[in-house]
């Protein structure tokens, strides 16, 4: 929204100082050039598109290596009951379009595992794996299982070993490739390809120890030995106490998961290949999310329809092939079946929580319609955020520069002026080089083009006793704790 308002790319990171900015790009350039042409409420409906793709590939990827339609409609009915799934498909996260390559990179894989005289589907799934990690940090995980599979194929068939060396600096050349714009701007932007990773090599300015510690604050601890039940004990934090940013991933996997490794059980036959294979990669992928130290729940949702595949095949098998009768996985279906209605949107109004504005399954989050109402966004967001509407209509846009010491930036798509990030773990004062406390600010202020600065209203009277103080001067006190400060002098 920014580089549309100013009219063309810049360094947004030196810009704003907030290292997110430097991630990976590929969601957001897309969403950059949507907001151009249609506005926010079109540029979010990127994501919507990205929810369709995803149910229809799950149906397709059924249809193609499962033989059965049904599995693929009733898989893709079970993502779409994913509370998160169908609240990310109405916002501007990049949760979606790493679901959605990760489930291209396995159908690709599939295929090349099947006839594996066309390398060219291995390099396609490397490609849509590499892809998925230019989106989001964990199509990490996605571009290593893709990797893995490659090299279980190649060590299965030695047939396959034939110029194993040239076809391995294809892999390595196509993943290279998909990754390269975003290592070029990266480079640019921060002065490190990988940023943040191997900080102590490329020595970027907005990366340090300090801002790695503070944004591992709030990770999870994490041991190798008791995995198996920490998972299982946060999919039912997740459903049982819903908190803001800790989604609610659905009853779906908490009884899914084991439900299906019960009725592997109860079958006469081994669930198909495919299905085993993909359980794996499930299971491989969920361990790396929780070998991050992520907190956030939603990040399942880039392994969701694979997921969601393997536990209705299961389910699917079971009924064809019972071996104790089909009581068993009819009680099953019935369950599941139930799990995907009460968690499906007409529905989940009636949910726990469901009328808390704090939720994000709350009402905030559920009111997605707007963006077919076509309703100012007044009226749906910014009327929470009095103090964005006051920048928004009285400060020249591109005139002006907030050093945001309140946590505005959470709002960054609304605001149309620029933020200076005073507060977050790439800031400078949790890197401890400079803050409103520091005797140079004022000069800092200049060096990087500040203008005004926007605190809480619980800080001013700390803030009088800084050399600072005598050069702000009060431009507006918002009714929701925020006050607002013109540099001057």
């Amino acid at each position: 929204a920014h580089a549309v308002e100013v009219g063309h790319f810049y360094n947004i990171v030196a810009a704003t100082h907030d290292p997110a900015m430097g991630l990976n790009p590929y969601q957001e350039i897309q969403f950059t050039g949507l907001y151009a042409v249609l506005g926010a409420h079109g540029a979010k409906l990127l994501s919507f598109f990205d929810l369709v793709l995803v149910l229809l590939g799950v149906v397709a990827f059924a249809r193609r290596h499962l033989a059965s339609t049904r599995v693929g409609i009733f898989a893709a009915l079970a993502v779409l009951s994913i509370p998160v799934v169908s609240w990310a498909g109405t916002t501007a996260y990049n949760d979606l379009p790493v679901a959605l390559y990760t489930l291209l990179a396995a159908h690709a894989l599939a295929v090349w595992w099947r006839d594996r005289g066309s390398w060219t589907w291995a390099y396609v799934g490397i490609g849509m794996a590499a892809f998925s990690l230019g989106v989001k940090d964990l199509g990490l995980f996605t571009l290593a299982l893709a990797v893995v599979v490659v090299v279980l194929g190649i060590v299965r068939r030695p047939e396959l070993r034939v110029h194993f060396g040239g076809r391995a600096v294809r892999i390595v050349a196509t993943a290279s490739v998909v990754c390269l714009p975003w290592w070029i701007r990266a480079g640019a932007m921060t002065g490190n390809p990988i940023f943040p990773l191997a900080n102590n090599l490329f020595r970027s300015q907005y990366w340090n120890s300090y801002a790695a510690s503070a944004g591992a604050a709030g990770n999870r601890h994490v041991s190798i030995v008791h995995m198996p039940f920490d998972l299982v004990g946060y999919l039912w934090t997740t459903v049982s106490q819903p908190s803001t940013f800790h989604t609610i991933v659905g009853p779906f996997f908490l009884l899914g998961l084991p439900i299906a490794g019960v009725l592997v059980l109860c079958t006469t036959d081994r669930p198909p290949p495919l299905v085993s294979a993909l359980a794996l990669g499930v299971l491989a992928w969920t361990a790396g999310w929780y070998l991050s130290a992520l907190s956030d729940s939603r990040y399942l949702t880039g392994i969701a329809p694979l997921a969601c595949l393997v536990v209705v095949a299961v389910i699917a098998e079971a009924l064809k092939r019972p071996r104790l009768g089909r009581l068993v996985p009819l009680t099953a279906a019935v369950v599941m079946v139930a799990a995907v209605i009460s968690t499906s949107q007409p529905v989940l109004p009636l949910q726990r929580g469901a009328a808390d504005t704090n939720a994000e399954l709350g009402t905030v989050g559920l009111q997605w319609d707007y963006l077919y109402r076509h309703e100012p966004e007044v009226d749906v967001q910014l009327r929470w955020l009095p103090m964005a509407q006051y920048v928004n209509a009285h400060l020249p846009a591109l005139r002006t520069k907030i050093f945001d010491a309140a946590s505005l930036s959470g709002y960054y798509m609304y605001v149309l002026p620029e933020l200076f990030d005073g507060w977050s773990y790439g800031s400078p004062a949790t890197m401890h080089q400079w803050s409103l406390k520091s005797p140079n600010v004022l000069a800092e202020f200049r060096r990087n083009g500040i203008t005004d600065v926007v605190v809480r209203a619980s800080v001013v009277r700390k803030l009088r006793r800084e050399t600072v103080w005598p050069h702000l001067h009060l431009t507006y006190d918002s009714p929701d704790g925020l006050v607002l400060y013109h540099v001057v002098g």
